[in-house]
């Protein structure tokens, strides 16, 4: 009886043989009816490289299009708005809504009345009893009481910034956008914190400031700026000489 070379795992490297790849001269063992060749190290290399190739094509499409959204919406935010509306308060039978633009402080208020959020669309949503004190929270953060009446007749509005107040200053803000008389003046916009202005919201004199560090930043609108707030409802003028009590002044525009 005949007994098959068996392999050997250990020791010297055979150089022929069953099990030895003929063109690399490497030990090699091979299943039953399997024909010698070469590793297939070179096809995982290959396939490395064709992922790495490929995460790097769509990582560089990622950033592009972040930067291009990013562009438009600064591009969007500096345009002049005219069909939006602060705060306006709909009565229906067993139900009112407010819609408004968004405020900082707007949540923890209509919190305190149980009110509850439905979406851009819709706005806040009420129980009945509670219509007089959402007309409330409307004169405390912007100025009118929720009819639509107020935006029948409206105005242009220039503010000349004029900080005053050292202890609660309105144009310098950390981690916070500023806002003046239930408008959005500035902020910050998206992961890389680009500087925007708010709707209906023109610089004419002096720019913002932004310093951003380990993800924070800091807000300012330096003395002496000029801007142009559009669509401002006059009723809310008085309103709006209370919020800048110490921070500057404003007119209406008459062209």
């Amino acid at each position: 009886m005949v007994r098959k070379p068996r392999l050997r795992l250990h020791g010297t490297v055979p150089t022929e043989g069953l099990g030895v790849a003929p063109d690399d001269d490497r030990f090699r063992p091979q299943k039953p009816g399997q024909r010698p060749g070469r590793s297939t190290d070179a096809k995982f290399c290959f396939f490395g490289v064709f992922v790495f190739i490929l995460l790097f094509f769509f990582y560089s499409y990622l950033c592009c299009f972040l930067l291009y959204n990013e562009s438009i919406h600064s591009r969007i935010s500096l345009l002049p708005t005219w069909g939006f509306i602060m705060a306006v308060i709909t009565v229906s039978g067993d139900r009112i809504t407010l819609k408004a633009d968004f405020h900082p402080e707007l949540s923890t208020q209509a919190g305190r009345y149980r009110g509850r959020f439905l979406g851009k669309e819709i706005g806040w949503s009420f129980l009945p009893e509670h219509e007089q004190a959402v007309r409330q929270i409307c004169q405390t953060l912007y100025g009118v009481d929720g009819t639509p009446a107020a935006w029948n007749d409206c105005c242009t509005v220039q503010v000349d910034v004029d900080e005053q107040d050292v202890r609660a200053p309105l144009w310098r803000k950390f981690n916070a956008d500023i806002y003046l008389g239930g408008r959005h003046v500035v902020g910050v916009f998206g992961p890389r914190q680009a500087v925007r202005t708010g709707r209906g919201v023109k610089f004419l004199l002096g720019q913002p400031r932004c310093a951003t560090r380990l993800g924070a930043y800091h807000m300012e609108v330096p003395t002496g700026s000029l801007l142009e707030i559009r669509k401002y409802p006059r009723a809310a003028l008085e309103f709006l000489a209370r919020c800048l009590d110490g921070h500057g002044s404003w007119s209406v525009d008459a062209g």
